[in-house]
């Protein structure tokens, strides 16, 4: 049961048959009443297997990366499928790719061929008419020659990482209007069409949205009814407005914020929790080992996982994928990667969700992995990997901040015993997965913050006061980084790693080579500040840098550890890239724009063109939250299956 990769898309009468291309004997079918089976052509249903040999349709194919899942709206159902995407180079020699392009088909045989015919007929009807051979599985030198936007060569050819960059915002947009083109075409084209009968409630969001609630059995439409759809008939026009507004979002969401894939690379868990089984057996499927919380489309999978169809079922996470390869004179190289993955248990948009649930889950909790990869030249040949993991969430207790002008004010919710109980419930379950937490709380101490700051403090010292988790496995450091850095001084985080240095040393990271583990992270830096963007971006990355030069001298690569990282042309400058990248990538996930003290973390000093860009930034979020954050929530509740807008 070998992990499917490319297939081919054919629609029929029934439904859809997706044919693998890397194992031609596997089949998937995606039938319009929504149920979903696997075929196999000497299998007991050979018989529809012979449906799909024998198609007259064959021109209405395309390509499919990935199956993302199906789900159902209010009038309509959908097969949502990835159909192109991005290869940002290779993990352990595997390929990861970011989605670039997605498809939502209709499972109704009209509308699914209005669809399809409208995506064959754009301008890139070829490449969805067959499988480009740049996202097939590929070798590290390969990808080292032909993806110069991910992989950079920082410190034998100074080749600049400002120009890597620009190529990826290129790429980026390129595929934004792509996205949008093909998204116009499908909106045009016909009203997508019906009803998922194993799915039988709506987001309550997404109910109120709509103004109307969803039939209880509802019926197959026949072409008449789409006819009828088509003109734009008083009660039907409304929904069907709001449900391409829907589609258009979930488009936006998986193709241009940063929703990554590998098809033989486990990316939902660290090295460490792998321990060294990271080089997934090629007969075992992704959907067998991934982890739950971090898998991005599970519940748009369920479908599939109910119907045994694991080998289909493909793991996405959202959050970020950066990477460049180095090479030092004498021969030996290694390659840096940033991977950030975002826990999807209380996703959400910025002034949408904050604080924790009932269950200790926190908003904009994501696991950043900074992973290097040296390839010696030794006599023992081995490959050694070293993997630091910190990790960022929102303060973990109840508390709301409305979106209302540049500031807000947040409000602690809920009593004292309350807060500190789910802070206990996050702090337990976070030491079981991860051991000692380092709480470094960057928000003010003084003025609104301060509201939220002093009550994250309170409740952690309540949990332990309460043993509600031991003393020694918590340390809670809060630096406010506005007053510390006041003035541009932001050559102060010197004093806080100062601070750091003791407890970097005793957590350590993981290291291995082959399949001998030499050392492991006993413990993670937790960091935060209102957004858990821009400010715990900068601390992150400070640490990192920090982490990566120790990681270079323990493994004798880095001859200079009293110069850092500024001893290699080019490499430190590469490193803030990949580390302002991140930052970009996960903040425009939850705040809607790029990460505020970006020009810092780039270039590793604070100037006034970099200020000025923060103020648009402010700006621009205080519009997203206003007008367009609530229906981005909406869609999200309805796609990670929350039963109720606090989940």
């Amino acid at each position: 049961m070998a992990q499917v990769r490319t297939s081919t898309l054919t629609l029929a009468k029934d439904g859809y048959y997706l044919r693998s291309i890397d194992y031609p004997a596997k089949t998937l079918f995606v039938a319009f009443n929504g149920s979903i089976s696997t075929l196999d052509k000497t299998g007991s249903s050979s018989s529809q297997g012979s449906v799909l040999i024998n198609l007259k349709e064959e021109e209405m194919s395309i390509s499919v990366l990935a199956v993302i899942g199906t789900f159902a709206l209010d009038l309509f159902s959908y097969l949502f499928v990835a159909t192109d995407s991005r290869c940002r180079g290779t993990i352990a020699d595997k390929s990861v790719y970011e989605v670039a392009s997605v498809a939502a088909l209709p499972l109704d045989y009209a509308a699914g061929k209005a669809v399809l015919q409208s995506m064959l007929a754009g301008p890139n009807g070829m490449k969805h008419r067959k499988s480009s051979l740049a996202l097939q599985p590929s070798s590290s030198a390969s990808l080292n020659e032909g993806h110069e936007s991910s992989v950079i060569d920082s410190a034998a050819s100074g080749a600049s990482a400002d120009s890597a960059q620009k190529g990826s915002d290129d790429n980026n947009s390129s595929s934004n209007g792509q996205s949008r083109k093909e998204s116009t075409a499908s909106k045009d084209s016909i009203v997508q069409a019906l009803q998922d009968v194993s799915i039988n409630w709506l987001s309550p969001q997404i109910a109120k949205l709509l103004g109307r609630g969803r039939s209880e059995s509802p019926e197959a439409a026949d072409q008449s009814v789409f006819s009828a759809a088509l003109t734009n008939e008083a009660g039907s026009s409304s929904a069907q407005r709001m449900e391409t507004r829907i589609i258009e979002e979930l488009a936006r969401v998986f193709s241009t914020s940063g929703v990554f894939y590998s098809y033989d690379y486990d990316l939902t868990r660290s090295l460490q929790e792998k321990d060294g089984c990271e080089l997934v057996d090629d007969k075992m499927p992704l959907s067998l080992s991934a982890s739950e919380n971090y898998w991005f489309n599970l519940y748009l999978q369920r479908q599939l996982l109910t119907s045994e169809a694991h080998e289909w079922a493909l793991p996405l996470i959202q959050g970020c994928i950066q990477m460049a390869f180095c090479e030092i004179k004498g021969g030996d190289s290694f390659q840096v990667c940033v991977l950030s993955r975002r826990n999807w248990r209380r996703i959400g948009m910025r002034y949408e969700r904050r604080g924790a649930n009932a269950d200790g889950y926190v908003a904009n909790s994501v696991d950043t992995e900074q992973i290097l990869t040296v390839e010696t030249s030794g006599s023992d040949g081995d490959r050694h990997f070293a993997s630091f993991v910190q990790t960022r969430g929102s303060m973990p207790f109840y508390w709301k901040q409305a979106a209302s002008g540049l500031h807000p004010v947040p409000t602690v919710l809920k009593s004292d015993g309350e807060n500190a109980n789910v802070c206990g419930i996050h702090l337990r379950r976070e030491i079981d997965r991860l051991g000692r937490q380092v709480l470094i709380n960057l928000v003010e101490h003084k003025g609104r913050e301060a509201v939220v700051g002093s009550m994250y403090a309170s409740v952690v010292g309540q949990c332990v006061a309460e043993e509600m988790v031991e003393a020694q496995m918590v340390r809670y450091i809060p630096w406010d980084f506005h007053q510390e850095t006041r003035g541009m001084r932001f050559e102060n985080l010197k004093s806080l790693l100062g601070q750091l240095k003791r407890e970097i040393a005793d957590i350590g990271y993981y290291w291995r080579a082959g399949q001998q583990a030499f050392t492991k992270q006993s413990g993670v830096f937790r960091v935060n500040c209102m957004d858990c963007l821009d400010r715990t971006n900068v601390v992150q990355s400070t640490i990192a840098r920090f982490v990566l030069n120790e990681q270079l001298v323990r493994l004798g690569v880095h001859i200079a550890p009293e110069q850092g990282l500024a001893a290699y042309s080019g490499l430190e400058k590469t490193l803030n890239h990949l580390w302002a990248n991140n930052g970009d990538y996960i903040s425009r996930q939850y705040a809607g724009t790029s990460a505020m003290k970006g020009d810092f973390t780039r270039t590793g000093k604070r100037n006034f063109t970099g200020v000025m860009s923060d103020a648009s930034y402010s700006l621009a979020r205080l519009w997203m939250s206003t007008f367009r954050d609530y229906f981005s929530q909406s869609v999200l509740d309805f796609t990670m299956g929350y039963q109720s807008a606090g989940d």
